[in-house]
């Protein structure tokens, strides 16, 4: 599975910000997502010096977890990712 189908399963878009900091000047994540660690969301985004890099970090933070998208909603969604995530 790539990054941009599991944008497309959730219904959400990956957002690219830039920081001022030029150790780690790019950091993406998806909108109104957290992952689930044993019992508590945490906010979870990949980092690089490029957006494919920042986008293949991503994938390592992702690959295997539950993703829980809109956690306070009504529109609430769990859903487990596979073990196997690349950015192509």
């Amino acid at each position: 599975m790539t990054l941009k189908e599991v944008g497309i399963v959730i219904g959400k878009k990956l957002v690219t910000r830039r920081r001022p900091i030029r150790s780690i000047p790019v950091i993406v994540s998806f909108r109104d997502t957290e992952v689930k660690h044993r019992r508590t969301l945490v906010s979870s985004y990949g980092q690089g010096s490029t957006a494919k890099e920042a986008k293949t970090d991503y994938c390592t933070v992702l690959k295997g977890r539950i993703l829980i998208t809109d956690a306070m909603l009504k529109t609430r969604k769990e859903i487990q990712l596979p073990p196997m995530i690349t950015v192509k």
